[in-house]
């Protein structure tokens, strides 16, 4: 299971876009670094709200 949820990740991801927070205050009310919430901010510039989403991917 992922550590953090989608709806999490919207939520961190709209604080910084919203252009009144940082990476790192954006997720610091979360206890998200401002590494992860780079990272995330990029996925959904790249790929919308699904590049929030979890992957699923199996290994044998």
């Amino acid at each position: 299971m992922s550590k953090h949820s989608e709806s999490l990740k919207r939520t961190v991801v709209d604080r910084y876009l919203s252009g009144e927070e940082s990476y790192a205050s954006a997720g610091a009310a979360d206890g998200v670094d401002a590494a992860t919430v780079r990272k995330w901010v990029a996925s959904y510039q790249a790929h919308g709200v699904a590049g929030l989403a979890r992957k699923l991917s199996h290994y044998d």
